[in-house]
């Protein structure tokens, strides 16, 4: 059963709370009240959906949250132009197990990435992400709290980043489809201090783009998991990640350029991920280029295919970059 309506301020309440079980709920415009999302529902993101400073999101254990593929044209079009969940500064989400999938137009999950994917806006920075994403600073922060918050298919590639027609194309005809469609990792926070951040696990499988992208951030997470990304596994910028549990980085090698298992950018900042003392990692893929490792337990990095997995069993280890890309 499908039960579309734009959830938005006044009845979204009464709306949420007489929805029958089981069904099919589309959401197609921003959550600007408090809402429970329930575990016996589906829930379609149909269009880009914010949720609005002061709003708290609660998301019951299990929840299956769809983000439909597609690319949106409108007379008024929207930052990402394609349908997205974004959290804007000031919002809150509380969650245990949240799931996170693309869907087609029949609100059936695939595992094809054309989506904007999950954005977490925090309020430790002032940042401009893209197609026009902002961070502010606020006296509301951000709160976003998940035992794990799992995604597939989530993201979207550039159109034209790795297709061969793109080099017929004049500068001016590449830079006219850039403004218009741009490239979406899985899963985006950025400007996120660890006061606004309690999220345990993450799991990303079949990025559109980057696995797992953080900018402008200082955050801790137990586990991170990425499988499949088009793209890299974890890409930092101007933002400093502490893994306490385990890193397992899946990316290996495709005939796809620019693809590592660490892409950090320095900007304003170094970045930084710093593995704790007896995690477990594993890693498969080309390390990349601008990262640097300092550990006593993983291998030294090299330009070929880069494996492990064990444990850092003799002290914390750092993957890190201090030099402008």
């Amino acid at each position: 059963m499908k039960t579309p309506f734009a959830i938005g301020a006044g009845l979204l309440g009464l709306m949420l709370s007489t929805v029958i079980h089981a069904a099919d709920v589309e959401i197609s415009a921003d959550i600007s009240a408090d809402t429970t999302l329930v575990s016996s529902n589906r829930y379609i993101i149909t269009t880009e959906v914010h949720v609005k400073q002061g709003v708290t999101l609660t998301i019951e254990n299990n929840t299956l949250i769809l983000i439909r593929n597609g690319v949106e044209f409108a007379a008024k079009p929207t930052s990402t132009r394609r349908p997205s969940l974004i959290f804007d500064t000031g919002s809150t989400m509380l969650a245990e197990d949240v799931y996170f999938k693309a869907c087609d137009d029949t609100n059936q999950p695939v595992n094809k990435a054309l989506n904007a994917g999950l954005f977490l806006l925090g309020s430790s920075s002032m940042t401009r992400r893209d197609l026009n994403i902002m961070t502010s600073l606020s006296v509301h922060p951000s709160f976003f709290k998940a035992n794990r918050i799992h995604t597939e298919y989530l993201g979207a590639r550039d159109p034209f980043l790795h297709q061969n027609k793109a080099r017929s194309l004049t500068k001016q005809q590449k830079l006219k489809l850039y403004q218009r469609i741009d490239d979406f990792d899985a899963i985006q926070v950025i400007g996120v201090n660890g006061s606004e951040w309690d999220v345990a696990s993450i799991y990303s499988l079949g990025s559109g783009d980057d696995g797992f992208d953080l900018e402008d951030c200082a955050i801790s997470v137990k586990n991170v998991q990425v499988a499949g990304s088009t793209e890299d596994g974890l890409n930092l910028t101007n933002s400093r990640l502490d893994i306490t549990g385990s890193l397992d980085l899946n990316v290996g090698i495709t005939g796809l350029r620019d693809r590592d298992l660490f892409d950090l950018e320095v900007d304003r900042a170094p970045s930084i991920i710093r593995i704790a003392q007896n995690a477990q990692v594993r890693l498969d893929g080309i390390f990349g280029d601008q990262a640097w490792l300092r550990s006593d337990d993983l291998p030294h990095k090299n330009q070929v295919r880069y494996q492990y997995n064990g444990k850092t069993v003799k002290g914390q280890s750092y993957v890190y970059s201090v030099n402008k890309d």
